[in-house]
């Protein structure tokens, strides 16, 4: 065997199993964890800065979220109804109130008078040339609206404001007027103006109205109260008289009674002593 041969034929070099070892285990503790070999192994994971972080930035926005949503259901509750509105009583009007509305319908009239078509005409002479049929509809729309309109707006006039039963007030306050000055006559003096009068006489005529409300009131409670003594002192009357009656009645008897005695007094001696004979008749058999 030649020295080649030899050296062909030495042993490989042994490998240090300890040295090996070590070195895997510090690749090992070099290597992260994955998370396939946390699943195998069963070991917990650490949770890392940054998912700390993420996850307790989280949680307060979900708070403002929750407090945001109870804010904007808090924004969006629907107001509450407001009250309904009275309902109109209509007036009857007075003369003063037809008249009232009876001129205002003849300044209306004499108002769209005044859009007649020949006016209406006079300001689109092209469209009353070549479409009258057309401008004339228009025209009769326009007046149609303009009334419609006006009239609407005078009745809510006349009801906001309450014109028809104002009127009325006043026409109440004129007729009586003129009957306290008729009733007066022609010699009646001059009143004296309210900015002369002392204040006991402007006192007095602040409260004559309620004053005079409750003297009827008064008045009708003491008529009541009249009327029903009467009917008690009628019924007593008759009470008395039927008590007249009784007694008269029972007079009689009691005077009937006294005859009876009268008349007894005579043959009351007889009685007794046929009484007593009697007696001894039949005590002695």
């Amino acid at each position: 065997m030649s020295a080649s041969d030899q050296n062909n034929q030495e042993p490989p070099p042994q490998t240090e199993p300890h040295r090996t070892t070590q070195t895997q285990a510090h690749d090992h503790a070099v290597q992260p964890p994955t998370a396939g070999s946390d699943t195998q192994t069963g070991a917990p994971s650490i949770p890392t800065a940054a998912t700390a972080a993420a996850q307790s930035s989280q949680h307060p926005q979900e708070g403002g979220d929750a407090g945001g949503g109870a804010g904007e259901e808090h924004e969006h509750q629907p107001p509450g109804s407001p009250p309904l509105p009275q309902k109109h009583t209509p007036v009857t009007p007075g003369p003063r109130a037809t008249r009232f509305t009876q001129l205002y319908d003849l300044a209306l009239q004499r108002t769209l008078q005044k859009v007649s078509y020949d006016n209406f005409a006079s300001c689109f002479p092209t469209i009353a040339v070549h479409a009258p049929n057309t401008l004339r509809n228009v025209q009769k729309q326009m007046v149609d609206y303009l009334e419609e309109r006006c009239n609407k707006d005078f009745q809510s006039i006349l009801v906001d404001r309450d014109v028809i039963r104002k009127l009325n007030d006043f026409e109440n306050l004129v007729s009586d007027a003129e009957r306290r000055r008729q009733e007066s006559g022609d010699s009646a003096e001059e009143p004296i103006p309210p900015h002369l009068l002392s204040p006991d006489e402007v006192l007095a005529a602040h409260l004559a109205p309620r004053l005079v409300s409750q003297q009827s009131h008064l008045n009708a409670r003491l008529q009541n109260t009249q009327a029903s003594n009467e009917s008690l002192f009628a019924t007593i009357q008759s009470q008395r008289a039927e008590i007249d009656a009784l007694l008269a009645q029972l007079e009689s008897h009691v005077a009937d009674i006294d005859g009876a005695n009268a008349m007894l007094v005579d043959v009351a001696p007889e009685l007794a002593a046929e009484a007593r004979a009697s007696e001894a008749q039949m005590s002695g058999m």
